[in-house]
């Protein structure tokens, strides 16, 4: 079914039409309400081949993320989806794993498709063959979760060595000196088993390290695992930290996962929290409340920082606003009863 033949039934020109399904307001009511109700008798979807090449904007955005594994990241996605349709763009989603020729692949595979814009979520992974492939095309690029400002793009993140260095001094202040840390590797790092920590991670033990530092300590070896994010791996380090010979009295999680991990296998040792250790996380996912005791934890703006992404794409592209900034956003500290002074 085309144009024609929606006009045709509604009884108007093909030019009523057009004008009703891209500039509304162009067009009088009643005609608006004939169009309307006979596309919506005729199940009738305007052609988008059709549209893009009247209008050379295909009306969708690519954005490759590092993985769907993470309730948060799905979270910010969500955000991002609907504040784009509410703008009249749809979203088109790859995953890379942290895989650098997988994102390239998935990145040339969008362009191909006309994206409009680019969004790249999760700064740490992208290698410069990325920025060679983006720039040669032109496309908008937006960066989220970057954990620095990146010359040329517009990068949306926050601070992470801030909200861990936060974390810490928070222990610092309840007494704590023998600290422990569960540091994260992603699913890719730990199959090729690199244990490398990327970019974030880096950031996040910087504020850890400087935080102690302040105060003249430092973290046992055996004290600090590097695994990927899952409440199993939680439970798994969680036991192997607390076997050393000097137990470490505050326990710093790089997310709320292995955090829970850990307050689960406490129970199973018969370890009391946060009598015996006390235990922070990063994220604030739905479960960090509803462990036993509740957790500590840093809240991350993730629904803020999809909008604010929407935002940043639809005004470059509509060319309001400068072409490249930064936009910062602030995790929030969230007091529970996993912390309390040592034993």
């Amino acid at each position: 079914m085309t144009l024609a033949d929606i006009a045709a039934h509604a009884g108007v020109s093909t030019a009523s039409v057009s004008r009703t399904m891209n500039s509304p307001d162009k067009v009088s009511d009643a005609t608006r309400a004939r169009v309307l109700k006979t596309v919506a008798e005729l199940n009738w979807v305007p052609s988008g081949a059709a549209k893009a090449l009247a209008s050379r904007r295909t009306h969708t955005i690519g954005a490759i993320t590092a993985t769907l594994g993470h309730a948060n990241v799905a979270t910010e996605l969500e955000a991002l989806q609907r504040r784009l349709m509410d703008a009249g763009y749809v979203l088109l989603l790859a995953c890379s794993g942290l895989d650098e020729a997988n994102e390239i692949e998935q990145a040339k595979r969008l362009l191909e498709r006309g994206v409009d814009a680019l969004v790249l979520h999760h700064s740490s992974a992208h290698g410069k063959e990325i920025w060679n492939l983006v720039e040669s095309v032109g496309v908008p690029t937006i960066v989220t979760r970057a954990v620095e400002p990146i010359e040329g793009y517009t990068t949306i993140g926050y601070d992470g060595y801030a909200a861990f260095r936060r974390l810490t001094r928070h222990l610092v202040a309840l007494g704590h000196r023998r600290f422990g840390l569960m540091m994260i590797a992603s699913p890719q790092i730990e199959h090729l088993h690199t244990l490398e920590p990327d970019a974030r991670v880096r950031k996040a033990h910087a504020g850890v390290v400087e935080a102690l530092d302040e105060v003249g300590l430092t973290i046992s070896p055996d004290h600090i695992t590097n695994t990927y994010f899952s409440i199993g791996k939680g439970r798994s380090c969680f036991r192997k930290i607390m076997s050393a010979p000097t137990r470490p009295t505050a326990l710093v999680c790089m997310n709320d996962q292995l955090a829970i991990g850990a307050i689960f296998e406490a129970a199973s040792m018969g370890i009391r929290i946060p009598r015996d250790v006390s235990i922070v996380g990063f994220d604030d996912i739905e479960l960090a409340a509803l462990v036993d005791p509740p957790l500590t934890t840093m809240r991350t703006p993730d629904w803020e920082m999809g909008e604010v992404t929407a935002e940043c794409v639809v005004d470059t592209l509509q060319s309001r606003g400068p072409p490249v900034y930064r936009r910062e956003v602030e995790p929030e500290f969230v007091l529970r009863r996993s912390t309390g002074p040592p034993p």
